[in-house]
Formats: C-alpha cells, structure tokens, sequence
C-alpha cells in the first residue's frame, strides 16, 4: 500500500507545471459569496506563509479583510458545495472551519476534515485520484451543522497539498474564504476552536509528513456535536467505440443463465458457442471477419485517468 502511495505522489509530484494550482471558483454554484482575490492568485500557502496572516483565508492577505457582499444563504443542517476551477490532483486532505463572522481575532471550529491517511485508507485513494466534474471542477458537498446559531460566518476551507510536505514548510495549503447567513438553527456555538494563525506551524506532524508513515490532519478537532458528512463526486469521461456493422449475426435462440463459454476462432467467419447448464440451450452465432480497435484512450491504466495529466 505504501508503495502504491509512493508512486502515487511520485506521478502527481511530476505535474508541477501542468494543472498543479488551483483555487476555489464557486459555492453552491454561485460566486458572490465568496471572499475576492484581490490580486488574483492561484497559488498556494507554504513556507513561512503558514506562520503568516496569508493561512487565515489565502495567498493574499488582503482578501481576509472585506466581507462578501450578500453573503450566500444556507440552512442550518445544509448542503455546501464547493468547486475549485481545476482538477484537486495534488495529494492530500481537505478541511472546512467555520467562524462568527463578528469576531476579531476570529475563532475556528473544524467541521469537517477528510478521512486521515493510515496507510491501508483515506484521502490518498479515494479523494484525490483525478477528481472531474463538467467544466473541469473538482467538487464536494459538506453538511453544515443543524445545532449551529443563526447569523453571519465565514466558511475557511483548505485543501492541504502534501506531495513536498517531507520538508520544512513544504506543505501547501490552497485556501478559500465564504461568507454565509445562517437561518434555522439551534442557536449552538461550534467547539473547540482555534485561531489562525497558530493552530499549527511549519513543523507540526501533519503538516510535515513522512511518506511511509500515518498522516493526521493537523489544526484543532472536529466539533464536538452533529459530525457532519461529506462526498467527492467523481465524473470520468468514459470513451466508447462501436464496431463497423459489416457483418452479419444470425441468432437461433438466448438464454441468460449461469453460462460457460467456449470460443473458436480461425480466419473463416467466428462461431461462438454458448451452453447453460440450466436450462439446456444453445445459441450459435455467425459473424463475419472484422479487425477493429477500440480508439486510444490515453489513459493511465492504474487510476484510469483519462486526457492530459
């Protein structure tokens, strides 16, 4: 497992320069809400950016300064989507806290995180293997928690880049800020907390990663009621092919059982033989000598991803 882990990274580490930044594009499908870019930047939070005001909501410090205005409204116990504007392909785990909007220095409460590494499961098998919706976004879906109050929050959600995470402050943290308005709720505020930044630093285990070993999700523990739930939808696009119709079938009977098969193949037209054991029936079909091949794919055979990579 952990040499499938390796050459996981190893591949992915490969892609710097193609498809290797990305930033959140929308929430819920919309982009109002979400905290401006302001210079537009892509690109992650790493070395002494970790340490720095840049971890709170991205790159730029600016943008954890102003509000988004309106806010996005979500139910409390809702659905969140979030959308980044290229394929999540670097290998690692995502978190999403959220803070009282008022709040100055601003406390986090984790609410969500992906399932750690151990070696045997977790985000590098199941999350983050090319990961494709229409229009090239990666996207997942959060549970806001129903006990939470009712009011302005900021949604702080990172995706934590670990393919250079064996040095100091190698890790990279792609980061987006939301503002929602909070309707329905239990009045309940989320806990425990932590602030950034301080919730960890440059050399904190799981920030700084050793391949061949566990990998745990640093920052504060997830809230302690209601744990929400969360799904990576994944949309491949599947090539299909369909042979020329220059031949011709003739089919005397079918019968779908429990089946062996045998096949015998020379360069006159191809007889195949199918006998059920239960009930008795046999099916003969002729068709003619046709060569094809299905188009290539170009897909890696392993994770079968498909187009550039």
């Amino acid at each position: 497992m952990f040499a499938k882990t390796a050459g996981l990274l190893g591949a992915l580490a490969l892609t710097t320069g193609v498809h290797s930044h990305y930033a959140m594009s929308h929430f819920n499908g919309v982009q109002s809400c979400l905290r401006p870019l302001r210079p537009y930047d892509n690109g992650p939070v790493d070395f002494a950016g970790i340490d720095s005001d840049n971890i709170i909501c991205g790159a730029n410090p600016t943008q954890s300064l102003p509000f988004a205005q309106p806010p996005c409204p979500v139910a409390a116990g809702g659905a969140m989507t979030f959308s980044w504007d290229q394929y999540v392909e670097h290998p690692g785990p995502s978190h999403v806290y959220i803070s009282r909007q008022t709040e100055n220095p601003r406390q986090w409460a984790k609410v969500w995180q992906d399932q750690e590494h151990t070696g045997n499961t977790g985000w590098h098998e199941e999350r983050m293997t090319r990961v494709r919706q229409p229009k090239q976004w990666s996207n997942y879906t959060v549970q806001l928690p129903s006990d939470i109050a009712d009011g302005r929050w900021v949604i702080r959600v990172d995706h934590q880049a670990l393919h250079a995470a064996g040095n100091v402050g190698g890790a990279q943290f792609y980061i987006r800020c939301i503002d929602i308005e909070v309707t329905g709720g239990k009045g309940k505020f989320p806990s425990p907390v932590a602030t950034f930044p301080g919730a960890f630093n440059q050399r904190t285990p799981g920030v700084m990663w050793d391949l061949y070993a566990p990998q745990k999700n640093p920052g504060p523990k997830m809230v302690d009621y209601g744990p929400p739930t969360a799904s990576w939808v994944a949309e491949f696009a599947v090539a299909s092919w369909t042979p020329p119709a220059n031949g011709t079938v003739t089919t005397t009977s079918t019968t779908t059982v429990r089946t062996t098969t045998t096949i015998t193949t020379t360069r006159a037209p191809v007889t195949t033989t199918t006998t059920s054991v239960r009930p008795t029936t046999t099916t003969t079909t002729t068709i003619a000598p046709v060569t094809t091949q299905p188009p290539q794919q170009n897909c890696a055979p392993k994770y079968g991803q498909c187009g550039k990579f």
